[in-house]
């Protein structure tokens, strides 16, 4: 029971990698092109920004001010860091955090990188 166990584990951490993976590529994309209705589209909503909670069309609006041209330029060749169960990516003082949510990968928060 045990290696049947261990076994879904490994398979399961593969996968999930890949998912993540097959989200982020286009993520940093839409990151990179400043596409705001695609950064919205993959943003779980509501987020919070400024001490305000945004919806999609917010998301977008934000846009850049959440992805300036230096983060852009930063995501461009930005490295994923595993951390538990999340994603970050620390670009220009600020941590960009994913996490898996019922509907699949999704930019979920951000953080000040101290």
């Amino acid at each position: 029971m045990k290696r049947a166990f261990l076994s879904l584990l490994l398979l399961a951490a593969p996968a999930a990698a890949r998912d993540f993976e097959a989200f982020f590529a286009p993520f940093q994309r839409a990151v990179v092109a400043g596409d705001a209705a695609a950064i919205a589209a993959a943003t779980r909503t509501p987020f919070l920004f400024q001490g305000r909670s945004l919806d999609a069309g917010g998301v977008r609006a934000a846009v850049p001010q959440l992805f300036d041209p230096a983060v852009r330029s930063c995501f461009a060749k930005a490295r994923v860091v595993p951390d538990e169960e999340v994603r970050l990516v620390f670009c220009q003082g600020t941590i960009f955090v994913f996490a898996e949510t019922p509907g699949g990968w999704r930019f979920t928060e951000i953080g000040v990188d101290d």
